[in-house]
């Protein structure tokens, strides 16, 4: 049974050797571009290259926003947008965020209309 575990680790080792090479070579062939874009003498190039990186990297953070590993950035996020004054999904004017939970929401607005609570 151990040389059946330790067969099918061999396995999954050899098996993840292309997606490392090709990260690799991903990572090579964008730092290849990075440095001939910025170290080009057209200043165009330069231009679409920082704009290129600029839009990659907001792409990173926009994708790693929902991850729960990290839950102060979307906090942190949230509270820029507020001063800034975009609406985010977490402003929900008619929620209690005040963390009583003697009254449901639902039975509270029932309560304001006139209806039964």
């Amino acid at each position: 049974m151990k040389r059946s575990r330790w067969i099918f680790l061999c396995h999954i080792i050899v098996l993840s050797i292309p997606v490392y090479l090709f990260g690799i070579s991903l990572l090579t062939l964008i730092f290849a571009i990075s440095v001939t874009g910025f170290l080009s003498s057209s200043t165009s190039a330069q231009i679409f290259t920082g704009a290129t990186f600029a839009v990659l990297f907001t792409c990173l953070f926009v994708s790693i926003l929902p991850s729960p590993f990290f839950p102060e950035l979307r906090v942190l996020l949230s509270r820029f947008c507020k001063k800034l004054g975009i609406r985010t999904n977490g402003d929900n004017d008619g929620d209690d965020d005040d963390d009583d939970d003697d009254e449901p929401d639902k039975a509270r607005s029932e309560k304001n209309a006139g209806g039964p609570a």
